[in-house]
């Protein structure tokens, strides 16, 4: 049992030595924690590919860099505080915008896209002999077509629907044609 007792008081006292000394041991605590948090991003389907620098100090971790969401820099603060030992998290990570020239170009792709599903519809309605007499007006807004002009019967109004229905692309239709009295 004395035996018991010196070891037990020589490992506290060299725990103690450790921690007290020269801070090698917070230092090493350190770079442990930042391994275990960037072992935790990196097995993390989302976070493994963003640009997310970590240094820790004094078991407090800071994240900086880039992430393409509010949502992802949250996850990442989250996951880096779930880790053992972490006490706190600055999350200095920056949400990266999507460049003006990516969004104009997906702007010009969906208008092209709306025309040519307006010229599709408009094509398909001329075809179409129960239909091809009135003023039928089509426009297309993110694939949603808008009908509207003046047709003699409900029957012309719900065909003229089921035919844009088909055409592809079209995502839904608002159909405004007013019955002719």
């Amino acid at each position: 049992m004395k035996i018991l007792k010196i070891i037990l008081i020589l490992n506290l006292i060299f725990t103690f030595a450790a921690c007290t000394g020269d801070g090698k041991y917070a230092e090493r605590k350190d770079a442990f924690i930042t391994e275990q948090v960037k072992d935790v991003f990196y097995h993390d389907p989302i976070l493994r590919y963003r640009q997310i620098y970590i240094e820790t100090q004094n078991k407090e971790v800071t994240l900086t860099g880039l992430v393409n969401s509010d949502s992802e820099s949250t996850l990442a603060r989250k996951e880096a505080l779930a880790v053992k030992d972490v006490e706190v998290v600055h999350n200095k990570l920056k949400v990266k915008l999507p460049s003006v020239k990516k969004q104009a170009k997906e702007s010009l792709k969906e208008i092209a896209e709306d025309a040519e599903i307006t010229s599709r519809v408009k094509l398909a309605l001329i075809d179409c002999p129960e239909l091809s007499d009135y003023k039928i007006n089509v426009s297309t807004h993110k694939g949603i077509v808008h009908l509207s002009g003046v047709v003699s019967s409900p029957t012309e109004a719900l065909q003229a629907e089921s035919i844009v229905l088909r055409i592809k692309g079209v995502q839904s239709v608002k159909n405004k044609l007013k019955i002719q009295q």
